[in-house]
């Protein structure tokens, strides 16, 4: 990377070719239509649709839209309540929005260079001082487009830098799954590995222990109950750690917000923290106190206040405690002991002695104890991983766009020099149309939108396909094919590469094509993304279809056109390294499925 002067300062206005709020109508809702969405719906990039949304009327629908249409590739960005949300529109098929939701299209400006600049702190500090305080926060269109924006010249640069964020973000995407995937994991095993109600034994127990849990109360194991220091703390972040109230949460500790002992406080050992210490919260909101958790953290390190009470028990393992009093039999057993307000409410520890919960051995309490503080590491241990690579999405946003005052970057990407050339597919292609005349293969393909070229014998576990297969198209490894039917989340089709077979045969209602000047790597993820879908909708007819498919000539579908890199090389690059991000997320993919592989056996192995 190195640095290069080429960026331009423009208001945003001058880029825009599209810049419009929703719908300001009054819409009758129906049962089943087209969804009118709002603000809310953007959250985090995405758009979150559920059947609980609003519905209008097809008619309704198409008098929004009679002189406008969403595409897919616009920007969505909120303007009104919460503002400054904004997400990429992948599929405009059966949405529109109120007027709480504003539409941005640019032919100047990349679309993912875009959204990274409006998700940045620059852009997102221009919302908030121009934002309107009535009955809810909001900002003027007007305004919008009087914001001023720097971009590089040249739109291969925006590509590169819309797509890096891109791909960080996939990645963020990616690591947020597997931490929920496991917090997911950890409830399950919760539920199965302690006592239900009136049972006596958890449905899944580790091997070598057969005996009934016994019952017990609070009474019977407490052995002493303490609460902290009375010394306040500052946000000076200097002295002794000081936990509160608002860092226990329910089985583990929270740091967002600490506080510390002055230095010279003389603070009381037995106001310290050590390793395996349970601490109670007494006090907080009545849909709050009583959060429990068992430090296991450094010890002699952290004090606690006079709100935290610590609790010393005999026959308990505390580390084995901290997922059993977390249990919904114990949480609703608390709170049903818990007097005051709803904003100030205390739980009192004497009050707890009536507590019920069933214990098993010392040892196999330890063995559960360890199982689940293993899981929770696991967790720590990825949700570590998904903040670094939040920081590091931060630190680019600073880099890779002109700060305040600045007309270049600090960080560039190197080599930018020749721009990409528009060229239509039929330049960059050749259509296959040989037919399976010898019967050179008998293998029935079909293109997935999900899966590519697939047998299809075994995505629909029969055959579709005509007993004679003689007039198919005969399609070879790495030949193409276009599928113009539609399907949820792909509203125009699919368009696949062979991989999986070295040949197969295919109906003659699918487009069949080569690559002969393009690079086969680039065009196949070209294809995976929606960048081709606006060229594919502006040939074919508009809301007409033949027998479920999209109506599009073959002749039309060669027509659209494409921006390629003009060096091979570049394609090749380009290709390579998106089919290693495809190959990273196959493996995490397929290490997810033997988790749920494995999980599903001990649940058929460990049940009775």
């Amino acid at each position: 990377m190195k640095a290069i002067p080429t960026w331009k300062q423009r208001k945003l206005g001058e880029s825009l070719s599209i810049l419009k709020d929703g719908t300001h109508g009054t819409h009758k809702n129906v049962e089943n239509g087209p969804h009118l969405l709002s603000a809310k719906n953007i959250k985090n990039g995405k758009i979150k649709v559920t059947e609980d949304d609003r519905k209008i009327s097809q008619k309704e629908y198409e008098q929004i839209h009679k002189n406008f249409q969403l595409k897919s590739g616009d920007i969505l960005l909120t303007i009104v309540g919460s503002i400054g949300e904004a997400a990429v529109l992948q599929d405009p098929t059966g949405i529109t929005f109120q007027r709480s939701v504003a539409y941005l299209r640019s032919s100047e400006i990349d679309t993912y260079f875009l959204y990274t600049l409006f998700i940045g702190p620059d852009f997102q500090k221009e919302l908030k001082n121009r934002q309107v305080v009535s009955a809810q926060p909001g900002i003027y269109l007007g305004d919008i487009s009087k914001i001023i924006v720097k971009i590089p010249k040249g739109m291969k640069e925006q590509k590169q830098i819309g797509k890096f964020f891109k791909q960080l973000n996939n990645a963020i995407a990616l690591h947020q799954r597997k931490l929920d995937l496991l917090k997911e994991q950890k409830k399950g095993y919760l539920q199965k590995m302690f006592p239900k109600n009136g049972a006596k034994v958890p449905e899944l127990r580790f091997a070598g222990f057969a005996d009934a849990w016994e019952e017990r109360k609070f009474e019977n194991n407490i052995v002493s109950i303490q609460t902290g220091t009375n010394l306040l703390g500052t946000d000076a972040n200097e002295g002794t750690p000081l936990l509160k109230m608002g860092n226990i949460q329910r089985g583990y500790f929270s740091f967002n917000k600490l506080e510390y002992l002055d230095s010279n406080s003389n603070v009381e050992s037995e106001n310290i923290v050590n390793y395996g210490d349970f601490l109670f919260n007494t006090r907080n909101t009545l849909e709050l106190v009583g959060k429990g958790a068992t430090w296991t953290g450094m010890s002699g390190k952290y004090a606690f206040n006079s709100n935290i009470a610590r609790f010393k028990f005999n026959g308990i393992d505390t580390i084995f405690f901290n997922y059993l009093y977390n249990t919904q039999q114990v949480i609703s057993q608390v709170h049903a002991r818990a007097v005051g307000t709803t904003s100030v409410a205390a739980v009192y520890p004497r009050d707890l002695n009536s507590l019920l919960y069933y214990l098993p051995s010392i040892e196999e309490q330890k063995k559960i104890g360890s199982f689940f503080n293993q899981l929770d590491n696991t967790i720590a241990l990825h949700q570590e991983k998904l903040s670094k690579l939040q920081s590091l999405k931060e630190a680019a946003l600073q880099s890779l766009f002109p700060q305040k005052n600045e007309t270049e970057p600090k960080v560039r990407f190197a080599n930018f020099s020749s721009s990409w050339k528009q060229r239509k597919l039929g330049e960059l292609v050749e259509r296959v149309t040989r037919k399976n005349k010898n019967l050179d293969s008998t293998l029935p393909l079909t293109v997935s939108a999900q899966d590519g070229l697939v047998d299809q014998n075994e995505y629909f576990t029969k055959t579709v396909a005509s007993r004679n297969v003689s007039n198919y198209y005969l399609l070879k490894k790495g030949e193409f094919a276009y599928n113009k039917s539609y399907s949820n989340g792909y509203p125009l089709g699919a368009i696949k590469r062979l991989d999986k077979y070295e040949k197969g045969v295919l109906s003659t209602l699918y487009v069949v094509f080569k690559p002969t000047y393009v690079n086969s790597d680039f065009l196949a993820k070209y294809y995976d993304s929606t960048h081709w879908y606006y060229e594919v909708y502006k040939h074919a007819a508009e809301g007409v279809r033949n027998h479920g498919l999209l109506n599009i000539s073959p002749s039309d579908f060669f027509s659209t056109e494409l921006k390629v890199p003009k060096s091979y090389e570049e394609q090749s690059k380009i290709g390579i390294f998106i089919n290693k991000l495809d190959n990273s997320i196959a493996l995490h993919q397929q290490r997810l499925e033997k988790l749920q592989n494995c999980k599903k056996v001990f649940l058929q192995k460990m049940f009775i």
